[in-house]
């Protein structure tokens, strides 16, 4: 009997550390090496639902690959290289057009537990420019996005950013 008291103390201490550690404040650390490959995802509603594509191909002092914007409304895209950094389970990109017409974003994303899911807002830095006389939106209807979550990996529905 006292082997049992002793067994179920032990499970009743383990539970507890357990318990402990997952409510403590350490904050999230994703694994880098995790973060490699393609993310993808879809956002908005309306005219302005929007396919995001990440392919991230370096993830050290910096992270570095290359995104694509798609709008489904329209054949409006903007692509090219991004750079940023990893800090904690943030990820800081500013994703550069490969064409002066496209737009500078910045996307700033928390990598989820398991480090296949981002999620966060993409900003506007600058639309790129136009032709004379254009005075609509630098972005297809909003001058801002909604927020998007992406998947490591292949998405249902979404084709792979490369």
């Amino acid at each position: 009997m006292a082997m049992l008291l002793r067994t179920a103390a032990s499970w009743r201490g383990l539970l507890v550390a357990t318990l402990l550690a997952a409510c403590s404040d350490t904050p999230y650390e994703p694994t880098p090496e995790r973060l490699l490959g393609e993310f993808s995802g879809q956002a908005g509603t309306g005219f302005e639902t929007y396919n995001l594509f990440l392919a991230v191909d370096e993830v050290s002092d910096s992270v570095r690959g290359v995104w694509s914007l798609s709008f489904q409304a329209t054949c409006a895209t903007h692509d090219g290289p991004f750079s940023g950094i990893l800090d904690g389970d943030e990820l800081r990109l500013r994703l550069r057009p490969d064409e002066e017409t496209e737009a500078t974003l910045d996307f700033q994303a928390r990598v989820l537990p398991g480090d296949s899911v981002l999620t966060g807002p993409l900003t506007l830095v600058a639309p790129g420019t136009f032709p004379p006389g254009y005075e609509g939106p630098a972005l297809c209807g909003s001058d801002e996005l909604a927020p998007i979550r992406m998947h490591q990996g292949e998405v249902a529905g979404l084709p792979l950013g490369r």
